[in-house]
């Protein structure tokens, strides 16, 4: 089911009041003022976005609709180009900085998006990856940015299962996991899977959301409902003792909810500042339900109930 976006948004008497007018007051919680009469005589929007729909639109306990070309587009208005995630090529270079690849070296990345993280580590450092993520959309526009940015030949896409299959052993010097453990059940396996495949000192990098099993609130759940893919839960502690387990020595369990609420909040402010007036319906219907979806993110943060952690740790010789 496609949700609509309210015919607020985008139509009105008044030349005054433009489609990033009622946009940015969405997304602010607020009504739209008529530059001619001070008032609105449209529907009354949420006082807390983050807690509600918009008005007129179906809830989104129905799934989120997979990256259609117009959800693509929408994400790389606000991320960047390549990117489905917060945080641009500085935040992606940052996270594997310490891998200290060479042209020489080979690296893991799960959760690919659409390359661009993987195009600027290959930009920065010329290493060979490879790559894993679930969407075949997605993985189909990285292959074509790599092939345009002439880097396919550093560059292997694979998809993404529920089960990952077995790589290659001692082989390469790092492996990025983003965002990616929270939607898998079995989070032993997986990453004994990507241990065994690091090299002695070969270093492992998690960023993942974090909530506790028997977590409980109603912004947990709209966050939940949201997602397009079942998610479950486990706690730091637990993660922890994982890299432990498979013979990793935790360098980092930092909690950088903070800094990824800004990074999420950044991007959304930008790009009110430049939002077209004149979107495209059909575009504007993805903004809205990404919006929407990001909103509910933040409130769970917001609230204490999911938060975002990196872990960094070094597989013993």
């Amino acid at each position: 089911m496609v949700l609509a976006l309210p015919s607020f948004f985008y139509e009105n008497d008044d030349d005054d009041v433009t489609f990033g007018d009622r946009f940015r007051a969405w997304w602010d919680g607020q009504e739209v003022a008529s530059a001619a009469s001070g008032d609105s005589d449209e529907p009354d929007i949420d006082s807390d976005i983050r807690s509600m729909r918009p008005p007129g639109t179906k809830p989104l306990s129905v799934p989120r609709e997979t990256w259609s070309e117009s959800r693509r587009a929408v994400a790389q208005m606000i991320w960047g180009e390549g990117f489905t995630l917060p945080g641009g090529e500085d935040y992606v270079r940052d996270l594997v900085n310490a891998f200290s690849l060479t042209p020489a070296d080979s690296a893991l990345e799960f959760g690919a998006g659409m390359g661009g993280g993987t195009a600027a580590i290959v930009g920065r450092f010329g290493a060979y990856m490879t790559c894993f993520e679930r969407d075949s959309g997605l993985r189909d526009d990285a292959a074509a940015r790599a092939i345009t940015l002439g880097i396919d030949d550093k560059v292997n896409s694979e998809p993404l299962q529920e089960k990952l299959a077995d790589l290659r052993g001692n082989f390469f010097l790092g492996a990025l996991v983003r965002e990616v453990l929270y939607t898998v059940q079995d989070k032993d396996d997986f990453l004994n899977k990507v241990v065994l495949a690091l090299k002695a000192e070969g270093q492992l990098v998690v960023t993942d959301l974090i909530f506790e099993p028997d977590a409980d609130s109603a912004e947990l759940e709209a966050w939940r409902n949201a997602e397009p893919e079942p998610v479950y839960p486990t706690t730091v502690d637990a993660v922890r003792d994982v890299f432990t387990k498979y013979n990793m020595v935790v360098r980092t369990a930092a909690d950088e909810s903070d800094e990824y609420r800004a990074m999420v909040i950044a991007s959304w402010g930008a790009l009110l500042n430049r939002i077209d007036s004149n979107m495209d319906p059909v575009l504007a219907d993805a903004l809205v339900r990404e919006a929407e979806f990001w909103a509910r993110r933040i409130a769970a943060i917001d609230a204490g109930v999911l938060r975002y952690y990196r872990f960094v740790g070094v597989k013993n010789g």
